[in-house]
């Protein structure tokens, strides 16, 4: 399948590391000079949470949908 305005250079690249994984595309882009260091993944802080029974006035509920 032929993406719009993609060019044919860059349809050969995607076609060609479209069954790699992330690790191999990482060294497959770094040896042609992309070489953008991979950032670690952070943990975003969180509001702690009360603990069960701490407060009678809390009530929580969760509704799955």
């Amino acid at each position: 399948m032929r993406e719009r305005g993609m060019t044919e250079p860059l349809r050969r690249i995607a076609e060609a590391v479209a069954d790699a994984t992330e690790d191999e595309v990482a060294v497959v882009l770094g040896s042609l000079g992309s070489v953008q260091a991979r950032q670690a993944t952070r943990e975003a802080p969180r509001t702690p949470l009360p603990a069960a029974g701490a407060h009678a006035g809390i009530q929580s509920e969760v509704e799955w949908i």
